[in-house]
Parts: structure tokens; C-alpha cells; sequence
């Protein structure tokens, strides 16, 4: 089977630019979560030196990060005690 030299330019232009253009957004939302990741390590460092830690559900983080296997019951506990 034989594709027409014409038709086989078109979509290798088409192909070409949509890598390119995939390449751009990749590296770009590499940027853009980079600099989202760094902002928000700065809101936990001001919230953790207000000591007002409560503020981004550090309770939440801290269930999740200790492997608690349910963090309602870290709640429940807190609430009840």
C-alpha cells in the first residue's frame, strides 16, 4: 500500500508541530507545578510559625502521613477526648 507523497508531508507537518507543541506544554506545566509546589511549602511555613497549624488540616496530613488506616477515627478520638 502506497500513500500519496502529498497526503504523507501534510501529516508529517501535523505530526511535527503537535510534538512540538506536547513538548511546550510539558515543560511548561513542569515550570508551573514546580513553582505551585514551592508557594505552597511557604503557606505551611508561615501557617506552622502562626502556630495556627489548623488552618490547612495539618490533622488531616498528619492521619494520612503516619499511616493511620482511618483518619475519621484520629477525629472521633480527639473530638470525644
Amino acid at each position: 500500500m502506497t500513500i500519496n507523497p502529498t497526503l504523507s508531508e501534510w501529516l508529517n507537518l501535523i505530526f511535527r508541530w503537535v510534538h512540538v507543541f506536547a513538548g511546550i506544554m510539558w515543560v511548561g506545566t513542569t515550570y508551573y507545578f514546580t513553582w505551585l509546589d514551592a508557594r505552597l511549602s511557604e503557606e505551611e511555613k508561615a501557617v506552622a510559625n502562626t502556630g495556627n497549624a489548623a488552618q490547612l488540616g495539618s490533622r488531616h496530613d498528619v492521619a494520612e502521613r503516619s499511616g493511620a488506616a482511618d483518619y475519621r477515627l484520629l477525629h472521633r478520638r480527639r473530638r470525644a477526648g
